[in-house]
């Protein structure tokens, strides 16, 4: 005979719920229902576990300002290289008014305004550097002098703390018209960096550095202060051309306005004439360039590592002139991009002209091509000049 027990389990209408040790036998429904209950309530406890939500507090009175959480904003990273309290504080004095200043030097003000006046210095690794060798080696292979006492000071230099950042300046004496300032340009566009030059041998060159007065109504900020106020990093390359010819000026004398930039401890507060407040330029790498090292000031060579770069050999200018036409190319659009006969490049490599009239007889060369639809440019699209008979420099036998 069955118990009532086991013929209520047998039912259909009771089931088993609650703990192992402890059962109850209770209604199916009940049994769903509690179910469902302890399942939501669980659900409840895990999402507020997730969403770590606060007690509830009681809604302030009307009318009480509910304070706004302040927004993240994105760490900047860098060196101070402007101030940038007072160059926001020049920046409000215009806005206001008091001064009709030039734009030239409202645009320098914003544009030193940028991420709080603060800029990183650049840190290449390895396999950038070994990279730049290579391609730096490849176009400008009798600038093997000048690229082993660059890059190994940036890989010094890179792994050091951003403060004591510091890049000895150079100076680039050969020959006009190797390619000193082309190289320099080459340096910038690899590192990823603005790239300035400026003409020391010009009559403004003291001005060009360091800026025109503020009190002038032609006041303009300097190359430098523009460089660094623009520039993405505070290591952009500054290239001061032909140093070996500067300005004779006595009432507006260059070379102190360079000493000033070259001297870690002055460039680290350089003053430009048309701000009211300095600028670190102690992390530019400058490279100055010279035709003849016995003419630059003694002053100057003292503070600057001398380099001497050799003039190519005849295969140094077959590799330079290939160089040449592999960018001109490049920069044109697939459908308009002609192809080289080799004797062009051997004819130019070889004539008795700089590389600068190189580069200029490549692109008329190509140019030329291209005005009348051919897909080749030959010997023949070269122009022809008497210049070639009178021998020129930046080339050896």
């Amino acid at each position: 005979m069955t118990t009532f027990r086991e013929s209520l389990m047998a039912s259909n209408d009771f089931i088993r719920y609650g703990d192992r040790g402890c059962p109850l036998v209770v209604p199916t429904p009940l049994a769903r229902a509690l179910q469902w209950e302890r399942a939501a309530r669980e659900d409840e406890e895990d999402r507020l576990r997730a969403d770590q939500v606060a007690p509830l507090k009681p809604a302030p009175p009307p009318g009480t300002a509910i304070p706004v959480a302040p927004r993240r904003t994105r760490r900047r990273m860098g060196l101070p290289i402007f101030d940038a309290q007072l160059v926001a504080r020049e920046i409000k004095d215009a806005a206001k008014g008091r001064r009709d200043e030039p734009v030239r030097l409202l645009q320098v003000l914003h544009d030193a305004a940028r991420d709080d006046g603060l800029r990183p210095v650049i840190r290449p690794s390895r396999s950038t550097l070994q990279r730049l060798s290579r391609d730096l080696r490849q176009g400008f292979p009798n600038f093997g002098a000048a690229i082993d006492a660059l890059l190994p000071e940036l890989a010094l230099q890179g792994r050091r703390r951003p403060e004591a950042f510091r890049v000895a300046p150079l100076l680039l004496h050969g020959t006009p018209g190797i390619g000193k300032t082309t190289f320099a340009a080459a340096l910038a566009g690899y590192l990823k960096v603005d790239c300035e030059v400026i003409s020391a041998g010009g009559t403004q060159g003291a001005f060009e550095i360091a800026g025109t007065s503020r009190h002038w109504s032609t006041t303009s900020p300097g190359r430098v202060a523009t460089l660094l106020a623009r520039g993405r990093t505070a290591c952009s390359v500054l290239v001061i051309d032909e140093v070996d010819k500067l300005s004779g000026d006595q009432q507006h004398p260059t070379v102190p306005a360079l000493l000033d930039l070259l001297e870690e401890r002055s460039a680290r507060r350089f003053r430009d004439a048309s701000l009211e407040f300095t600028c670190d330029a102690s992390r530019l790498l400058i490279l100055a360039t010279a035709n003849d090292i016995e003419r630059v000031p003694a002053p100057l060579r003292s503070r600057l590592r001398e380099v001497a770069i050799a003039l190519p050999t005849p295969l140094e200018r077959r590799e330079i002139a290939a160089g040449m036409s592999a960018r001109l190319l490049q920069g044109l659009r697939p459908a308009d991009r002609p192809v080289l006969d080799a004797e062009v490049l051997e004819r130019l490599a070889t004539a008795p002209i700089d590389l600068r009239e190189v580069q200029r007889r490549l692109a008329q060369a190509v140019g030329a091509a291209v005005l009348a639809g051919r897909r080749r440019v030959g010997v023949a699209d070269l122009p022809v000049t008497t210049e070639e008979a009178r021998p020129r420099m930046g080339f050896v036998e």
